[in-house]
């Protein structure tokens, strides 16, 4: 099929825990309100609703920083359970209009409405249909985006948030890319944007003018993807399997934690938590077999400075884990506000992180 004529649809739910207990809770409405960390503890925001962004605040932010620029932000403690009950909700919704969806989180989704019977094979007015269902039926608010592949539907999707809605046809996706930051490019992080940036490739129109083999040679095969996201080009089908490339655990201490000895007990109660996902996932019954695993260890010092540090090993142990931590650690020891570890699969599977905080 021409990836021009495909019509993909990209759902996104705005401030979703945040946006679930406001609604379960009418005291809230109205107020900042994050998902996170007690005042006075360590930890980070996993989200805030809209009243809180305009204090600037936003998700991975640490609680006392949250705190600080909003004296009145109500922080509610996160309820999975709750959360995982309301995407299925969600998500069920969705399936009264395509079989073809590809989760990509518990409050985001693509769909594949190209062969969609409703409304004259509208995309647009099917996605609008369902962003007024969800809100009629569940009492919260979806923005969408339409375009011809998932690149720019997830694009179209956030350009005009909350409860939004916004559609890229074929014809305007060259004068639309055009003006897009690199920012906006899936797999362009604060790393790569600076490099970009220090070679003055600020929107998709600089990276077209720069040119594909310039941009090969620069940036291997990730220069490839650029060039051809950059001219709205992604054929990337919507895949309805979504399997998990890792899975981790990783904890937020309360007060620093300092040294081997420390750092053991909680390296420990990890292994435990890690271990235990891991029998569970639906990626446990063909990947116990590889016998090679990438195991890594994450630290976050308290001066908010990260490494992580993987490797092969052969079985998945806890002195696997410490090996690695003492590894690293020894070579920087200084406190630490944050440990985590996991398991990588190979690369052909779809990524999905597991955190457990």
């Amino acid at each position: 099929m021409d990836s021009k004529s495909r019509k993909i649809a990209h759902i996104d739910m705005d401030c979703f825990y945040a946006a679930v207990e406001v609604r379960d809770n009418p005291l809230l409405h109205g107020q900042a309100v994050a998902i996170g960390g007690h005042r006075g503890h360590r930890g980070v925001l996993s989200t805030c609703n809209y009243e809180a962004r305009k204090f600037g605040l936003h998700s991975a932010m640490p609680t006392a920083q949250a705190v600080q620029l909003c004296p009145q932000l109500v922080l509610v403690s996160p309820n999975m359970d709750k959360y995982r009950r309301e995407s299925k909700h969600i998500f069920a919704i969705l399936q009264r209009y395509t079989d073809k969806i590809q989760t990509i989180a518990l409050d985001e989704a693509f769909l594949d409405l190209t062969h969609n019977d409703l409304h004259q094979n509208s995309a647009t007015l099917t996605t609008q249909e369902i962003q007024q269902v969800i809100l009629r039926e569940r009492k919260l608010s979806a923005s969408a985006g339409v375009a011809p592949n998932k690149f720019l539907a997830k694009v179209a999707s956030d350009w005009r948030k909350p409860a939004g809605f916004f559609a890229i046809n074929p014809s305007q996706v060259q004068e639309f890319v055009k003006a897009l930051p690199v920012t906006k490019i899936p797999g362009v992080g604060k790393v790569l944007a600076q490099k970009l940036q220090r070679l003055n490739l600020h929107t998709c129109q600089d990276l077209q003018n720069f040119g594909r083999f310039p941009l090969i040679k620069e940036f291997g095969n990730m220069g490839q993807k650029l060039y051809d996201l950059a001219h709205g080009r992604d054929d990337s089908p919507v895949e309805n399997e979504r399997i998990a490339k890792s899975i981790s655990v990783e904890e937020t201490f309360e007060h620093d934690v300092w040294g081997t000895e420390q750092c053991l007990p909680h390296l420990e109660k990890l292994y435990e938590k890690l271990m235990g996902r891991w029998r569970q996932s639906s990626e446990y019954v063909w990947a116990k077999g590889l016998g090679g695993y990438t195991l890594f260890v994450k630290i976050k010092y308290s001066n908010f400075q990260q490494t992580t540090i993987e490797k092969k090993m052969h079985g998945i142990k806890l002195e696997h884990f410490v090996e690695l931590f003492i590894e690293r650690y020894g070579a920087n020891p200084k406190a630490i506000r944050l440990l985590g570890m996991g398991i990588r699969l190979p690369e052909k599977h779809e990524h999905l992180q597991l955190n457990f905080l």
